[in-house]
């Protein structure tokens, strides 16, 4: 779906609406078992496709990636290893307000030309942020370039940090924390990596509700000196011209920022069993089991990712009914917990991962959901047969060929790509490193899971609530 900045508002003009009218008329005139009358469908080597993606690296090492998208419409992401499993104790919280002052006054810009200038321009800017990353993005015009890149890589290379602004902002991060939890599974989520992990991945994507007034603009301006650095930084543009994107870097200060690198502190993931329990009046019960996964770069990403679709992650089709395909939904309907929602659940990050099952359920159906849904996880170390493994390859190599689709998704894939191994791998390569997993692999990775320590959390009305030795 596109971002428009602005929807047509007023009624069509006549001369419109009896055009549309006609057109209508027309096909409903003609039946949907006739055959088009010379038409001539597209061969493959015919579709626009992507281009190659194109890679240069600045005197500091910032590496600036393009790829050709045949489209009009083009994205840029300045993607940094900043997220918030480099804050330290003192810092929690740094890398949200981080992202929140986004697009703000910059030392070339002022706040009213940040927020004015890509709106003339017809784009949209925004930023993200995760526990590795965080990424400022603009999506716009080709031929509007100039202006929406001088804001954005302004926006990461001389940022202002401005006190008045960090203090307006802390509304913003109050009210960012308070949205996402009122989703149960959100909440969950956060607290299975709090207690999965003793140090770097355990900090929330969100700032702690006490940090947000001690956190200051010089905090943040530390924060940014020490972690924006060069081999930190990849910018990647999807639909734009490789020089166009390298000149304009130039003019918002991104090669200017220093070339050394800092000592990244590796995660630890917890030794014993941990259990959460997070308990208010919610009729539903959300609860995860997870243990340790697989890492970005490591031999058992696609077998984790294999195990995934084998297990289950709910519906591909709107109110359709994954009860063939998945185990974990088929363990849990034979466990009397009929009307349940059930996935496995899958994280991966540079250095250590999470993998498990979750589910939604009524307070008297959780125990058996959850426990049914981890015993597939076990018994999927025992094996898994040729045609799941083959509907499961079937299934990741469609997600990979649609994130294609999206600008943004296809940017931030090459950005971590180019941040974690220094290249990209094009999809139809990831393809056959999927098509290579075998069945035994699968199994292995799954026998690894079921023998790791194990995290459990639940929120939501807990009196019937599993315990870990009921798993």
């Amino acid at each position: 779906m596109w971002r428009l900045g602005r929807s047509l508002s007023g009624p069509l003009p006549v001369s419109s609406v009896r055009w549309a009218s006609s057109i209508r008329n027309e096909a409903a005139a003609l039946p949907l078992s006739t055959p088009l009358v010379n038409f001539q469908p597209t061969s493959a080597e015919q579709r626009p496709s992507h281009g190659p993606c194109q890679m240069s690296t600045f005197d500091n090492k910032v590496t600036v990636s393009t790829m050709e998208a045949n489209s009009p419409v083009s994205v840029v992401s300045v993607t940094v290893r900043a997220g918030s499993r480099f804050e330290t104790p003192e810092e929690l919280g740094v890398s949200h307000f981080l992202r929140r002052m986004a697009f703000k006054t910059t030392e070339p810009f002022s706040a009213v030309h940040m927020a004015r200038m890509p709106e003339l321009a017809g784009a949209s800017c925004w930023s993200t942020g995760g526990r590795e990353n965080v990424s400022f993005n603009a999506e716009f015009l080709v031929d509007n370039a100039a202006p929406v890149l001088e804001c954005l890589t302004s926006s990461v290379g001389r940022p202002a940090f401005n006190h008045w602004e960090v203090n307006d902002i802390q509304s913003m991060v109050k009210n960012d924390k308070q949205s996402a939890f009122l989703d149960q599974a959100s909440e969950v989520i956060d607290a299975v990596h709090r207690a999965a992990f003793r140090n770097t991945l355990r900090n929330s994507v969100f700032c702690p509700d006490y940090r947000v007034s001690q956190i200051d603009d010089h905090q943040i301006r530390d924060y940014y000196q020490r972690y924006f650095c060069g081999p930190r930084v990849a910018v990647v543009g999807v639909g734009i011209p490789h020089d166009d994107l390298v000149k304009l870097c130039l003019v918002g200060g991104i090669h200017e920022l220093r070339s050394s690198n800092v000592e990244e502190v590796a995660s630890v993931f917890t030794k014993s069993n941990q259990e959460v329990h997070m308990e208010n009046g919610e009729e539903s019960v959300v609860g995860a089991v997870v243990a340790q996964g697989a890492t970005l770069t490591g031999n058992n990403y696609f077998s984790a990712a294999l195990l995934q679709r084998i297990l289950g992650t709910g519906v591909y089709v709107q109110y359709g009914c994954n009860a063939a395909t998945s185990r974990i939904t088929n363990a849990s309907e034979k466990a009397h917990a009929g009307g349940a929602k059930v996935s496995s659940i899958n994280f991966n990050y540079s250095d250590s991962g999470l993998f498990g099952v979750m589910a939604s359920a009524r307070r008297d159906t959780i125990r058996p959901c959850l426990k049914a849904a981890w015993g597939e996880v076990a018994r999927a170390a025992t094996g898994v047969s040729a045609p799941e493994l083959a509907r499961a390859k079937a299934h990741v190599k469609a997600d990979i060929l649609r994130s294609m689709e999206s600008h943004s998704d296809l940017a931030e894939d090459i950005a971590n790509q180019t941040l974690l191994r220094g290249k990209y791998m094009r999809p139809e390569n990831v393809i056959e490193t999927v098509d290579k997993v075998t069945a035994a692999q699968v199994a292995t990775f799954a026998k690894s899971v079921a023998s790791s320590a194990r995290v459990m959390a639940l929120n939501g009305d807990l009196r019937d609530a599993p315990y870990l030795s009921d798993m």
